[in-house]
């Protein structure tokens, strides 16, 4: 007994209108955040939103910025191309991290050669701060995504000041002196930067006294959400209710 619209503009008085909901729950997502980077509206410069939903080409050597959820997913999309992300048998994975068989190898390891597909582009993942590596790594299930990304080649660039983006190269320095400047030779740059929540329906629906809530990256500024939790916080919600 669901009703469903799709193809629908959303909009505060189509909502109040004519309607007698008891409660209002808002979960309309966050919009991609463009940093303050001189260049940034080149037209090599896209987020991550452009590059996955849009599915806009790019070629080989990209920086990605922002290392977070989002910023690790996206490097590993660029880095190891469509096939390996949607399927990897578990014999390439063995080889890949250097595991045999038990009883040609002591242990499974011992004298065996790891083996690992070129990545499909070079990707440079950099961030501003190290404490955003830091927070990432503290969530246990992404080291081991971390670490394919170093084995797949994956250029780590920490503590890094965006000076300048242009046609080519994207140009960096490092520490709060700017010290060390480098111009890196890229053909595109990714901003997986930090989001804003899409409240407007909030707002204005609290504003005029309704009961609303929301959930997911809505709700709060995070790049740590995933599908499990926002479902488990929806779950939640619509017992109290």
């Amino acid at each position: 007994g669901v009703v469903i619209s799709t193809d629908t503009t959303v909009a505060p008085d189509i909502l109040m209108k004519g309607t007698n909901f008891n409660e209002f729950v808002i979960a309309a997502g966050a919009t991609p955040r463009v940093p303050d980077i001189e260049g940034v509206d080149s037209s090599n410069v896209l987020t991550y939103e452009e590059l996955l939903a849009d599915q806009m080409a790019v070629g080989n050597r990209l920086a990605v910025l922002g290392t977070n959820t989002i910023g690790l997913a996206v490097a590993r999309f660029l880095a190891c191309g469509h096939r390996e992300n949607a399927f990897m048998d578990a014999q390439t994975w063995r080889n890949a991290w250097g595991i045999g068989k038990i009883k040609e190898s002591k242990g499974g390891v011992l004298g065996v050669i790891p083996e690992i597909a070129p990545p499909v582009r070079q990707v440079y993942l950099m961030e501003r701060d190290d404490e955003e590596t830091k927070q990432l790594l503290s969530i246990h299930t992404k080291l081991c995504d971390w670490k394919w990304l170093r084995m797949k080649g994956v250029q780590m660039c920490r503590g890094v000041n965006f000076e300048l983006i242009d046609n080519y190269s994207i140009h960096v320095s490092f520490g709060e002196h700017h010290h060390d400047p480098l111009a890196i030779p890229i053909t595109h740059v990714v901003v997986c930067w930090e989001r804003t929540p899409n409240r407007s329906l909030y707002f204005a629906l609290h504003a005029a006294g309704r009961n609303v809530y929301t959930i997911g990256t809505c709700a709060e500024d995070s790049m740590n959400r995933n599908l499990v939790s926002i479902s488990e916080e929806a779950r939640a919600l619509a017992l109290r209710l």
